[in-house]
């Protein structure tokens, strides 16, 4: 067994065992309240190299079956330049990880972004998150070298490539404040061959949840460095 596959394994048992079977099912309720106060902290920060591995007895599927653009409202602040084609979209269901950080003595505290943690499918219609067959992509903190981002990687055996980003603008998110914005991230890095090797924009629309706890929370209900794992849902167009 490589390091890389050693690391993986390791990563998902810490993840079953401390968020349960359901760490990475459809969230069913993303709203913030004082009884997510038992969310428990994650033991792991660093999403490094973490690919899970694709379960070897599922069918072969291909990523991105959704390839004509939706018709939906984009704003115009985090539009894709017009010269950059679109490739497909994938549906999202996951966590967004931020860390408490307790200010100096009589300084409210406040919520760090750690990173986030999701599997994708190609097709809510048709495919579930609790599937395991039918989840395609992970999503999580990349670090590469120099380059660090979000990345979102395939874990299909016909397709493990990937591509890294950063956000270039966010839009407040029409549904509510509830929910984090809606974003357009341009990619830093690809590598593999597969659908992601072209890709170099990204654009996040239709969250759901997602969110910190209100900053008063920090210091008080939660501890100074604990890690809260904040369910959310979203949609990733991918453009070329």
């Amino acid at each position: 067994m490589s390091n890389r596959t050693s690391k993986v394994v390791i990563l998902l048992l810490v993840t079953v065992l401390i968020l349960g079977p359901a760490a990475y099912a459809f969230p069913a309720t993303n709203t913030y309240s004082s009884d997510n106060a038992n969310v428990p902290t994650s033991t792991y920060s660093d999403y490094s190299q973490a690919t899970p591995t694709y379960d070897s007895g599922c069918a072969c599927v291909n990523i991105g079956s959704i390839k004509d653009q939706p018709t939906n409202y984009v704003p115009e602040a985090v539009k894709v330049p017009d010269e950059y084609k679109f490739k497909f979209l994938l549906y999202a269901s996951g966590y967004q990880h931020y860390q408490c950080k307790v200010g100096a003595q009589g300084q409210p505290g406040n919520w760090t972004f750690v990173g986030p943690v999701a599997y994708l499918i190609n097709d809510i219609r048709y495919n579930s998150f609790e599937n395991v067959c039918d989840r395609v992509v992970f999503h999580h903190l990349e670090k590469i070298d120099n380059i660090s981002g979000v990345a979102w990687g395939g874990i299909i055996p016909t397709d493990q490539s990937m591509v890294v980003a950063n956000p270039v603008m966010t839009f407040p998110s029409p549904d509510g404040e509830n929910n984090i914005p809606w974003l357009l991230a341009k990619a830093n890095y690809n590598s593999g061959v597969g659908v992601f090797s072209d890709v170099t924009y990204i654009y996040r629309t239709e969250t759901y949840g997602g969110k910190a706890p209100p900053n008063e929370k920090c210091g008080t209900e939660f501890s100074d460095g604990y890690e809260y794992a904040s369910p959310y849902e979203a949609q990733y167009w991918y453009y070329h």
